[in-house]
């Protein structure tokens, strides 16, 4: 198991801290209850399996995440003030941008390893989604969500000869987990702001 500890100081000392057919992929958000990581031993070790392919390749995975978000939703690219007014070409040969993309990826790879340790990652996330209401860099919780799709569609075009419905619904719970505490983090985090 990772040193969650030492991950965490990592992503704040970095500043952020199938085959299906698209119109068939599980829809991400809000519709599901994901107060607990409920995965199967079978549905853990198939996002352990199709990790080990995407982590080979992660910081660019990491960039053509955000530049799917982003083609696919133009205003989220605001909420980050490095890139703003950038065309997505230009955004592809941001420092910034790989940065930032290594640092998700990282926190990925920290709920993949974690995933039998779900309290720990609970407390993690929770904490990452507050950090960001004290950086530059506000998602809004309604918009979460589109990093999961993000996510998803990336890892299917990453690994499409591996790539399995089944995968598809193992990472939807765990990712739907991993956005559900980010947006504990940030609206607790909002309310402390708020108070003080």
């Amino acid at each position: 198991m990772i040193n969650i500890v030492s991950e965490f100081c990592f992503i704040i000392a970095m500043g952020c801290t199938s085959s299906f057919p698209r119109s068939l992929k599980p829809q991400i958000g809000e519709q599901q209850n994901v107060s607990e990581l409920l995965l199967t031993p079978h549905q853990k070790e198939l996002i352990r399996s199709s990790w080990k392919l995407i982590q080979i390749k992660r910081t660019e995975v990491g960039v053509k995440v955000f530049l799917t978000l982003f083609k696919s939703n133009p205003a989220l690219q605001s909420v980050f003030p490095e890139f703003r007014d950038l065309s997505l070409t230009e955004l592809e040969l941001k420092q910034e941008l790989r940065g930032h993309s290594e640092t998700v990826m990282r926190t990925v790879e920290n709920s993949v390893n974690s995933m039998d340790d779900p309290d720990s990652l609970n407390e993690y996330l929770i904490e990452l989604g507050r950090r960001h209401v004290m950086r530059s860099v506000k998602p809004s919780v309604n918009d979460l969500h589109l990093i999961n799709r993000a996510l998803l569609d990336t890892f299917q075009d990453t690994i499409p000869s591996s790539w399995r419905p089944e995968d598809a619904a193992a990472w939807e719970i765990l990712l739907n987990f991993f956005t559900k505490k980010l947006k504990e983090g940030i609206r607790t985090g909002s309310k402390k702001t708020q108070v003080h």
